[in-house]
């Protein structure tokens, strides 16, 4: 089997690497080329080296087959595979090997029309059929013991047992209902959606015995398994049963004498796209059972290639593909603007938008332009999009500047744009604007906090300084969000950008995205162009890639990207967090202070294994909560045990009741023993102090290894690397909660005068998605 860890950028760096040297005779392709940029390379000796370029050995050429499998891994990158021949004709595959991006359509499988229209189909073919149909049959081994295939089904059991040992998960005195049976000739129809694939069901299947008959591929079905890793903890037992009540109908043809019980993946295929009156539809429908079948449905079925037109089937998702609109800008100062009175961005300002051609010829999910792309009035540029939209047959994320109703301000709105060119206003910004969210007095985090789906990936949204408040982020995970977008204007503070965005990546489990402007920066000496780029970091904090859709080969991490254009990512949905190692801690962009610092300073110190802090000339422990005096400052310790430095709400309490005292927050985050994982944890430190606007101290029990500050007013970090069980912290600048969420009110109107109403409103709303 091909590994799942091979993307697009591997196999383009085996074809530079094989352009390089010549091609090994014993590997050379007497079937089937690659071709790429006009050259023919072998597909198997292609996937071979692409291994090397994913995990450093090249892949043997035993452990995958070539043709079909490895033709279709290609195919499903982006990549032409033709079939030799004298006239050299690309080989048309089967429906349901083909994905045709023209016609391709998102489709959710929980579809309640795509059910109806199997039972209306096999009605069509068989007669009467008969749904959710129930078989007197029992749920446990021993219901089968004078059967010959006892030992078998005991065997699975078993195994389902010791797999999380759970030894009590059949509840059921009789088998629960099947989907469809067909009376005549006889057999049982199951549709699978994807939480029929999990751990669990693979090891039954791994199980059954060798000559079962089957209605569906058993190695297909256990490459889902593996590919989709489905979990379904209501109750906490749930895989292990639902794997077990499948394996009894698998197993049910053999004491009822049916024919074997044909599968469908309700994922393969946009079944209520087949009309049971349309003949043709009726023929791909036959063909598709067929298919499943084998030879024991007999089906009267017309060619393949004559049924390729208008069948999509959709493969279970490895990656979605989102392109990153990076244009030029040249923005206006304030000052420019207010003697302008410019109404709207000014023509000048506008970066051009891009056509179809310019995004290449891979099929993209999702096209992200950056905040305050459009104004939500300006309909012509958004008829563009729309357009644009439907060309690509994909969903635009675009970025509008929309006027207040009542009084002299913008919204930061997100357009959501669907590939038939509808569109809806997805998002209000909460912080830095002249208008924001939280204002709103119907505010409430199910209606201004939404989620949109792609197929079945959920992704979630927010504006630029938005990435700040990460009890947004938090709550959009809850939700399900496995990718999360935050669209920003121009030029932002690299190390700033880079902490944050790492952080809300690693604490919520999801991809995390930034895009936006290049822009020539006004100076006192003219403008100047201050180099930035896309931000793109994956859920274990490793930094993404991304390449121009006319040059994949240049395949960079999403830093390098710093030349205006447009960058293509992959997302895949299958990344594994990389095991905790004890070690020492990894390196960070941001180096150790060494200057002298002429803050307020106050001496800490570990004094068996615990915190200390010395306070008016006595070492005091520091206790959870609890507010201590040094000299005529008050501090609050929050105390946050190992990995709770991946939780907002934990820090985020700490920050209310200091507040709430008067006191300035301290942040201690001990580990019994520190580790070092794929991402960078002082960069995750950083992170939380921006968004705190307090220290934070990081220790084990012997030694205090680092702490990051504010160094000044305006979110100024600085990072003071120990390495011993005593060091000092400065607080001169922790301001805790007041300075953390001044930026999302600090632009209304008149807020000096109603700072108190808006910040007692703003907190209200915020605190109450720590639940």
């Amino acid at each position: 089997m091909i590994p799942k860890n091979i993307q697009r950028h591997h196999v383009i760096e085996a074809i530079i690497k094989i352009d390089s040297r010549s091609i090994p005779k014993r590997r050379k392709s007497t079937s089937y080329s690659l071709i790429f940029k006009g050259k023919e390379y072998p597909p198997k000796y292609v996937i071979s080296l692409a291994f090397k370029f994913a995990s450093g050995r090249e892949l043997a050429c035993n452990d995958f087959s070539g043709g079909i499998e490895t033709n279709n891994f290609l195919r499903k990158l982006g990549f032409d595979i033709v079939k030799l021949s004298k006239t050299r004709r690309k080989e048309i595959p089967s429906p349901i090997e083909r994905i045709d991006r023209k016609e391709r359509k998102l489709h959710d499988e929980r579809c309640p029309e795509c059910k109806e229209t199997i039972r209306r189909l096999l009605e069509k073919i068989y007669g009467r059929v008969e749904r959710n149909y129930r078989f007197d049959i029992g749920t446990i081994p021993e219901d089968f013991k004078h059967t010959p295939y006892y030992e078998q089904l005991l065997k699975i059991y078993q195994a389902l047992q010791e797999y999380r040992g759970f030894k009590d998960f059949v509840k059921a005195k009789n088998l629960p209902h099947c989907d469809f049976f067909v009376p005549n000739p006889g057999f049982i129809v199951e549709f699978d959606e994807s939480q029929h694939f999990s751990i669990p069901r693979k090891i039954s299947l791994k199980n059954y015995p060798q000559g079962l008959k089957l209605g569906f591929s058993l190695k297909k079905w256990i490459g889902l398994c593996e590919k989709i890793t489905a979990k379904d903890n209501g109750p906490a037992f749930r895989d292990e049963q639902r794997a077990w009540y499948d394996t009894l109908r698998d197993f049910l043809p053999l004491s009822l004498g049916t024919k074997p019980t044909i599968r469908l993946y309700a994922g393969n295929f946009k079944w209520c796209s087949l009309n049971p009156e349309s003949e043709k539809d009726l023929n791909i429908f036959k063909w598709l059972l067929g298919n499943a079948t084998a030879s024991f449905v007999r089906l009267q079925q017309k060619s393949p290639d004559s049924l390729v037109r208008g069948v999509i089937e959709k493969e279970t998702r490895r990656s979605i593909t989102i392109a990153l609109v990076f244009p030029e800008v040249w923005a206006p100062t304030e000052e420019e603007v207010k003697q302008a009175r410019y109404s709207k961005i000014p023509e000048e300002c506008e970066p051009q938008t891009p056509g179809k051609r310019e995004f290449g010829e891979r099929h993209i999910d999702l096209i992200v332009f950056p905040e305050d792309y459009i104004r939500y009035e300006d309909r012509e540029r958004l008829n563009l999009l729309n357009r644009l939209a439907q060309q690509l047959n994909t969903h635009i994320l675009v970025g509008a500047r929309k006027s207040h109703d009542s009084r002299d301000a913008d919204w930061r709105t997100l357009i959501l744009i669907q590939p038939d060119g509808r569109w809806e206003l997805l998002y209000h910004k909460h912080a830095t604007a002249g208008a924001v969210a939280f204002e709103l007095s119907d505010w409430n985090p199910q209606k201004y906090l939404p989620a949109f789906k792609i197929g079945q990936v959920c992704i979630g949204t927010t504006i630029c300084h938005d990435s700040y408040l990460g009890l947004l982020q938090r709550y959009l995970a809850q939700k399900g969000a496995k990718i999360w977008i935050n669209p920003s204007y121009d030029n932002v503070k690299d190390e700033k950008w880079n902490s944050i965005l790492r952080l809300r990546a690693v604490e919520n489990g999801f991809f995390s995205l930034c895009t936006l402007h290049n822009n020539l920066a006004p100076t006192k000496k003219g403008r100047k162009r201050f180099p930035t780029h896309p931000f793109g970091f994956s859920p274990d904090g490793r930094e993404l890639k991304g390449y121009p859709p006319d040059k994949p080969e240049q395949v960079k991490p999403l830093s390098e990207c710093t030349e205006t254009g447009i960058y293509i990512i992959e997302c895949p949905l299958e990344v594994h967090q990389a095991k905790e190692k004890p070690s020492i801690l990894p390196p960070t962009q941001k180096q150790p202070y060494s200057g002298n610092r002429r803050g307020l300073c106050l001496e800490i110190s570990l004094r068996e294994g615990k915190p200390y802090l010395k306070s008016n000339g006595i070492w005091a422990p520091l206790e959870d909560k609890k507010s201590l005096s040094v000299g005529l400052v008050r501090i609050l310790p929050g105390l946050i045990p190992g990995d709770k430095l991946f939780d907002i709400s934990e820090f985020f309490k700490v920050l209310i009741e200091a507040h709430r005292q008067r006191c300035k927050p301290l942040f201690w985050n001990q580990w019994s023993q520190l580790p070092t994982r794929s991402y960078k944890l002082v960069d995750m430190m950083l992170g939380r102090t921006l968004e705190m606007f307090a220290p934070v101290i990081l220790s084990d029990s012997h030694q205090i290894y680092e702490i990051t500050e504010i160094a000044g007013g305006t979110k100024t970090m600085r990072r003071i690397s120990v390495k011993e069980a005593r060091g000092s912290v400065d607080v001169k600048f922790a301001k805790g909660l007041p300075n953390a969420f001044k930026m999302t009110y600090d632009r209304l109107d008149d807020v000096n005068e109603r700072e108190g109403k808006f910040f007692g409103k703003f907190l209200k709303f915020y605190q109450s998605l720590i639940s």
